[in-house]
């Protein structure tokens, strides 16, 4: 093999690793000398991938053999400014700018869609300076009907030219990662979302590339917010809508189905168990996730089977604790048409309220109804307890479980207080209220129907 060949195959070899991977040439002028540093979003944080020092004449290049995940990157200049990029398949590029107005005299060389991106900020950039004139015009004139008349009508026209400007685009550039970016951040706000239709839909989904941007996370927050403090059915119908159009990706389905159990597990209000249980067992125990190894899945499965045991409609299951005088009382024992299994601890506000309106409500029907209240103490302080049973008047079955030896934490999915369940004769959980207001709001249906806890 000739000298010349090897050396031909060799730059041929480093360019086609290159082009495998990313490079990143940047030249700023202004900030020679000073560290650069690559970074990308995730959900609405920032994380470095490199930073590098420029050279004395503001040079640096950020490369590496393997591709970057795409989506928005940011550069930043620590403690004075960054400027987005955008990393789609050809990662091999060069930017020039000058801090003096870095968006403005930012040129790209070698990427199509970067230069798309900041010819769109520049042009977004003079509607704003020649809108901020406007608003200033406006300002002074205010007093002047005529005058203030006309300016807001050009006022109103600039607004038109910003909100046609990412449309133009759009239409101009279709099939780019900033025309979805572009729709993805204006398209539900500027029109009416079509009967049928969610927030999302115009979203697309099956690119990962939304991953490593902010608008992801807000998709799924968004949806969050939007049933939450609805019905437990429709929740999960939603949830599942949105699952399934993320399942284009199964990157975009990781993230998103990921966020929505972790969210439904920790997120304390009555019916998120449920929620958190269709999750698992409609997309994790199914197959349908590549991502969890036998020991996540076993550990989910575990998890799943303690929530399932304090839904309504199951047995509620035993607890045997401790009374203040050292006896041991039985939560099944219990002779009573309807229990009212209560946790509570001292020092919470609304455990304080609760319990108030929960004594106020069995001591008006004690004497004629066959109901209990079965109290759980959660903390391990006899004298703090037994003196604030004393105090309060609490004339109902008083339990502590110091040790947690009947693992009613688990068992009753006891991580905040108050929690009350209402428990029937044929000790079945009936009802589950987690916070003081659902408490007082069963409460009050109970006192509604106090007729079938007759003797």
């Amino acid at each position: 093999m000739s000298r010349l060949f090897f050396c031909i195959l060799i730059i041929l070899c480093l360019q086609k690793s290159f082009a495998q991977g990313y490079k990143i040439e940047i030249k700023i002028k202004g900030w020679e000398s000073k560290d650069l540093t690559l970074a990308y979003y995730f959900e609405d944080k920032q994380f470095v991938v490199q930073t590098q020092k420029t050279d004395a004449k503001g040079s640096t290049v950020f490369q590496g053999t393997e591709k970057l995940p795409g989506g928005i990157y940011l550069i930043i200049l620590p403690s004075r400014n960054y400027f987005d990029i955008l990393l789609t398949d050809n990662q091999t590029f060069s930017i020039k700018s000058d801090t003096t107005d870095i968006t403005n005299h930012i040129k790209i060389t070698g990427s199509d869609e970067n230069t798309y991106f900041y010819n769109y900020q520049k042009e977004l950039s003079k509607l704003n300076v020649k809108k901020k004139k406007l608003d200033a015009e406006l300002r002074i004139h205010a007093a002047n009907a005529d005058s203030s008349r006309t300016i807001t009508t050009n006022l109103e026209n600039v607004d038109k030219e910003i909100k046609d400007a990412w449309k133009d685009e759009v239409k101009i550039h279709p099939q780019t990662f900033l025309a979805k970016l572009l729709k993805a951040m204006n398209e539900s706000d500027d029109e009416k979302t079509p009967t049928g239709e969610s927030f999302y839909d115009h979203i697309d989904l099956s690119d990962s590339k939304f991953i490593r941007t902010p608008i992801l996370q807000k998709i799924v927050r968004m949806q969050i917010a939007k049933t939450v403090n609805g019905e437990i059915g429709t929740i999960i119908k939603e949830n599942d809508r949105l699952i399934e159009k993320s399942m284009a990706n199964n990157k975009v389905f990781e993230y998103v189905l990921n966020y929505l159990i972790n969210f439904y597990d920790t997120f304390q209000k009555c019916g998120m168990n449920e929620v958190f249980v269709h999750l698992a067992e409609t997309y994790y125990f199914s197959g349908k996730v590549n991502w969890v190894d036998s020991a996540g899945l076993s550990a989910l499965h575990k998890r799943v089977k303690i929530l399932k045991a304090n839904f309504a409609g199951q047995t509620a299951i035993d607890l045997k604790m401790e009374t203040p005088t050292g006896e041991f009382v039985s939560l099944l024992g219990v002779d009573a048409k309807y229990t009212l299994l209560f946790f509570w601890q001292t020092g919470c506000g609304h455990c304080k309220e609760a319990s108030e309106k929960l004594k106020k409500f069995y001591e008006e029907l004690k004497k004629d109804y066959s109901i209990e209240v079965f109290a759980v103490y959660i903390k391990g302080n006899k004298p703090e307890w037994t003196e604030h049973i004393n105090k309060n008047d609490f004339d109902w079955i008083n339990v502590y479980d110091p040790n947690n030896a009947t693992d009613f934490r688990e068992y009753y999915n006891v991580f905040s207080t108050p929690i009350l369940y209402l428990i029937d004769d044929k000790k079945t959980i009936v009802a589950k209220r987690l916070g003081e207001a659902p408490i007082s709001e069963l409460l009050n249906q109970l006192m509604l129907q106090k007729e079938k806890f007759k003797r």
